[in-house]
Order: C-alpha cells, then sequence, then structure tokens
C-alpha cells in the first residue's frame, strides 16, 4: 500500500486538440525541478496527467493529484495556485474535480514506485 490517503482528480475538457496539447505543453514547461521541490516537501506525492481517450470526439486531460494528508493538500493549494494554475489561465475549458480518502488499493508486485 502507498502511503497516499488523499487523491484529487481533476477533469478538464478543452474545446479542441490544438489546445489540449498546448496545455500539457505548458504544463510540462511550468513543472520546473523547482516546483516539483516545493510541492513534495509540501507534502505532494505523485501528479499525473493524462490525454483521456475514451470519450471520442472530446478533447480531455485528466489530472491525478496524490497527498500524504489532508494538510499537504492544503499546504500544496497555494504553490500550485501561484506557481501554475495561475499561468494556465488562457486556455477554454471546461474542469471537474472530484476529492477523495484513500479506502482501498490494489497495487501488482509489478507496479514500480
Amino acid at each position: 500500500m502507498t502511503n497516499a490517503t488523499l487523491i484529487n482528480y481533476t477533469t478538464m475538457k478543452f474545446i479542441s486538440k490544438p489546445e489540449l496539447d498546448l496545455y500539457i505543453q505548458m504544463q510540462e514547461q511550468l513543472l520546473t525541478p523547482n516546483l516539483i521541490s516545493k510541492l513534495t516537501t509540501a507534502g505532494m506525492l505523485r501528479r499525473t496527467t493524462t490525454k483521456v481517450w475514451n470519450k471520442d470526439g472530446a478533447h480531455v486531460a485528466a489530472v491525478l493529484y496524490e497527498y500524504k494528508d489532508p494538510e499537504s493538500y492544503k499546504a500544496c493549494q497555494p504553490i500550485l495556485e501561484d506557481e501554475l494554475l495561475s499561468k494556465l489561465t488562457q486556455f477554454n475549458r471546461t474542469f471537474s474535480s472530484t476529492r477523495g480518502i484513500v479506502t482501498h488499493e490494489i497495487i501488482s508486485e509489478e507496479y514500480v514506485l
């Protein structure tokens, strides 16, 4: 079992594939080693961005955040807002976010942490 106890899952629907691709490119540029260090020091354990592939005709990305605990989530929010999210506001997209407490987890022996 991992030590993540709180998860945030956000989906974003973009108006076009070029918008989605540019968003992914920009976030890769903004997620510098310095920013990643700040987030992991504050308690973020993992962040994963995916292109959603099972929505025909839609241009959707999803971001999964995993945190040690609710305090880590709270500590990371101002860092994310100041150094990442505020720099990605030019995209025309809709959001849907879900937060949850980990209650069950299955991890294959082949999964590399």
